[in-house]
């Protein structure tokens, strides 16, 4: 998918309501530092990065706009891990098709403990890069600082009909990059493991801490895979995904 740079806007982070870090408060004369300030001011309450645009189409134009925001919540700022809600992430996207009079939006929210390496959700403070799972925006570096790419959950491709039967599809986060598994789910199925003397589930005490009881439901279950030449296996596939032209 590509649009045009002259049709669209981007947006300096707009941050409100400052508070934390004195290089990210919002002041009079304070000096922008680019390519820095492109990025995430994680010490401000709120901000935000949109592009808004045309889509080149073949026949009546299709409008566009992608907005992420970043809000500093002011909670679980003495926690630790990943799990803390220090920051939230929202996203928003929408695409216009005049012609046909449609309108289509999504959106998504996802909690970030300000992380820079945190996978699932993040707001890059060197420069533009904001991720939420499939969705991100960043600004290319280097020769080619003009160009931003955005992708909105990639392709959402979920059946593909052939001579040969339906083909369904499925993004699973935990699969290595650049490998692609082909799965015939007639030959699946679940197999609960049973643990000597205990069963397939049982319930079972942890150790325990000053005055309280802890315990857990345990099991175990397995992927029962029948014939493996009815499977496959791809590696080394690669994407290529150009948002903007420049």
């Amino acid at each position: 998918m590509r649009f045009s740079r002259r049709a669209l806007l981007l947006a300096l982070p707009g941050a409100v309501a400052a508070q934390g870090d004195d290089d990210d408060r919002v002041r009079e004369g304070r000096v922008l530092r680019f390519p820095r300030d492109h990025g995430a001011h994680t010490g401000a309450r709120i901000e935000w990065w949109y592009a808004t645009g045309w889509l080149d189409a073949p026949t009546t134009p299709i409008g566009f706009q992608i907005t992420f925001f970043r809000h500093r919540t002011g909670l679980g700022e003495g926690l630790t891990g990943r799990f803390a809600p220090r920051q939230l992430l929202f996203a928003h996207a929408a695409v216009s098709d005049i012609g046909a009079q449609r309108h289509l939006q999504a959106q998504r929210v996802a909690r970030w403990s300000g992380d820079a390496a945190a996978r699932d959700a993040m707001a890059s403070r060197d420069d533009t890069g904001v991720r939420q799972g499939g969705w991100s925006l960043r600004r290319e570096p280097g020769a080619n600082a003009g160009r931003y790419l955005a992708s909105v959950g990639g392709v959402n491709l979920q059946a593909l009909e052939t001579d040969f039967g339906t083909a369904s599809f499925m993004v699973d986060r935990y699969m290595p990059a650049g490998v692609l598994l082909a799965l015939s789910l007639e030959e699946l199925a679940p197999r609960f493991l049973n643990v000597p003397g205990k069963g397939h589930f049982f319930w079972e005490p942890l150790a325990k801490v000053g005055a309280s009881e802890n315990s857990q439901l345990y099991g175990e279950i397995g992927l029962e895979y029948g014939n493996e030449r009815k499977h496959a296996k791809i590696v080394n596939a690669t994407t290529a995904f150009d948002a903007v032209s420049s």
